[in-house]
């Protein structure tokens, strides 16, 4: 179990959100489309998202949002695959 301060962790996640920010951002400014753009977004927050609960993480406990963790490991990806077959399955 890999932990840091909570102050770190938020840190942390909030930078690489970022990058996946600046990621859908270029994706979006080159293939023109914002809703691919907008799903390569979600993709990477919710991955990052798992990087985070699967090195075990105490920032969901520190800050009570436990639900959240719950909500990034049961529901964002069914969601981001029905988005995912949705939105690249369009010819």
């Amino acid at each position: 179990m890999f932990s840091l301060s909570p102050d770190i962790e938020i840190g942390a996640m909030l930078f690489l959100i970022g990058i996946a920010f600046i990621c859908s951002l270029v994706y979006a400014f080159f293939a023109k489309e914002k809703i691919k753009a907008l799903v390569v977004f979600s993709v990477l927050s919710n991955m990052i998202l798992w990087l985070f609960i699967l090195i075990g993480s105490r920032l969901f406990y520190f800050y009570d949002i436990l639900w959240f963790r719950v909500f990034s490991v049961f529901f964002w990806p069914v969601i981001n695959i029905y988005l995912i077959i949705k939105v690249f399955s369009k010819k």
